[in-house]
């Protein structure tokens, strides 16, 4: 990767997205050969869809014309990460932070869009090709589960993506009949995320109960 097998510092990734419809959450992490995905990007994007004018005829078969178009967009992580609590004691490598010979992303999102391309930017740090001499390795070294490194063995929680949980609740009245639901959501994405799928979630309840759906 990089035509080179030399050391190189991350510095940031840019996501061309496409066919965005409506509310999209998004996450992009970042990952060298060792330790964990880091979260380097979040972020919500509004595609309002529905008609230019409201009951605006636009000629012949209106109804079927749509009123609004896909859209797409160009978005980038901040430059450069420092490393996160979960690659704070990396056991694979005495280098910490997004520094490695290669890197992969992970790239998760909640809502309608299609990802067209990505392209991901690094520095290259030179360094002098010589020998060393290697030290045996005394401590006990652990990857958890999620690829955080620990020293000793104990086991660490910490995680490299946050979940966040939402609480939401929907009423609605239809011919006298009250209906309300709560519900909870988590997402691994955003706190917005979280937020709009435990009011679908509510709101698709509520709609069962009253036969709107």
């Amino acid at each position: 990767m990089f035509e080179n097998r030399d050391y190189k510092q991350f510095r940031y990734i840019e996501l061309e997205l496409c066919n965005v419809a409506g509310d999209v959450s998004i996450t992009a992490g970042i990952k060298g050969l060792r330790g964990a995905f880091q979260p380097v990007l979040k972020k919500e994007i509004k595609s309002t869809i529905g008609q230019v004018y409201y009951a605006e005829n636009y000629g012949y078969n209106a109804n079927e014309l749509a009123g609004s178009r896909l859209q797409t967009r160009i978005v980038r992580s901040q430059d450069g990460s420092a490393a996160t609590e979960c690659n704070s004691s990396c056991v694979e490598s005495d280098i910490s932070g997004l520094i490695d010979k290669g890197f992969s992303a992970a790239i998760a999102w909640s809502g309608s869009m299609g990802l067209s391309a990505y392209r991901m930017f690094v520095q290259s740090i030179p360094q002098a090709y010589q020998g060393t001499c290697e030290q045996d390795e005394e401590e006990n070294n652990l990857l958890s589960p999620y690829g955080c490194g620990i020293e000793g063995l104990f086991i660490a929680n910490t995680g490299p993506w946050p979940e966040y949980w939402a609480k939401a609740t929907f009423t609605q009245t239809i011919d006298s009949t009250t209906v309300d639901a709560t519900r909870y959501a988590s997402s691994y994405i955003s706190q917005a995320d979280a937020n709009r799928k435990a009011m679908k979630t509510a709101q698709w309840v509520v709609g069962r109960e009253l036969g709107t759906l």
